[in-house]
């Protein structure tokens, strides 16, 4: 295969045919973090992203031969927690709000005695719409979807309906594993990440995308998988 998506929490698996047959078949991951592979080809995921797989042997003229397959190791569609890694706050709907361009913050994680739709609005649904990509939808506002039309961050009016062709490319997002965290980038907004306005660590502060940096620890980002989710509205 040239290329293979794995869902996070499964397995994938490769086979190398080698001419002559019956080779001795060494394999390699480029990104150890995103996942690794065994002697036999079983590819075993860590964190959402993509790393290469080579399978290569050596003939016995002593020349090297080798093929590649991209791999993709995606997050299952599940309600998850989006906490920034350098200001601990969650990713929230701000005041929990419903109209079109609804800002998002990041805010103190809200514990069961909070307003219902103020829990939902921390809540955030990811659905993988393929080819790296996801729509990310609040839990109080599920017609909605997290967009990136500029620098500004907002909820957009999506539709219900989660598809490649169907979600526009501001509200669709790629999301990997990257150093510290996950970075959250749009697709539409030049390939913007999600981070705290000016990386402030202060709670209240607005979300934006800014310009990807690869050791920017404002742009990591928490994911984590809520069990037994409520069911949103």
């Amino acid at each position: 295969k040239a290329e293979l998506e794995v869902k996070l929490g499964t397995f994938g698996t490769l086979n190398a045919t080698t001419t002559p047959a019956n080779q001795q078949v060494y394999w390699r991951s480029s990104n150890e973090a995103v996942a690794s592979v065994t002697p036999s080809g079983v590819v075993a995921p860590y964190h959402a992203g993509t790393t290469t797989i080579t399978a290569w042997f050596t003939d016995s003229d002593g020349v090297d031969h080798e093929a590649t397959c991209d791999v993709t190791i995606y997050l299952p569609n599940a309600v998850y927690y989006v906490q920034n890694t350098n200001s601990h706050y969650y990713l929230s709907a701000r005041s929990a709000g419903i109209s079109q361009g609804t800002d998002v913050n990041q805010y103190f994680k809200h514990d069961t005695s909070a307003v219902t739709s103020h829990l939902l609005a921390q809540m955030w649904r990811f659905f993988y719409l393929g080819d790296g990509r996801y729509s990310i939808r609040p839990m109080h506002k599920l017609n909605m979807g997290l967009s990136a039309p500029s620098s500004d961050v907002r909820l957009t009016e999506i539709g219900t309906t989660d598809s490649l062709s169907g979600i526009a490319t501001n509200s669709r997002w790629k999301i990997y594993y990257s150093g510290s965290g996950y970075v959250l980038q749009c697709e539409g907004s030049t390939a913007r990440t999600l981070a705290p306005v000016s990386n402030s660590t202060s709670v209240n502060t607005y979300v934006d995308a800014h310009s990807f940096s690869e050791t920017s620890t404002v742009q990591r980002w928490t994911l984590t998988k809520i069990t037994s989710p409520p069911s949103g509205v």
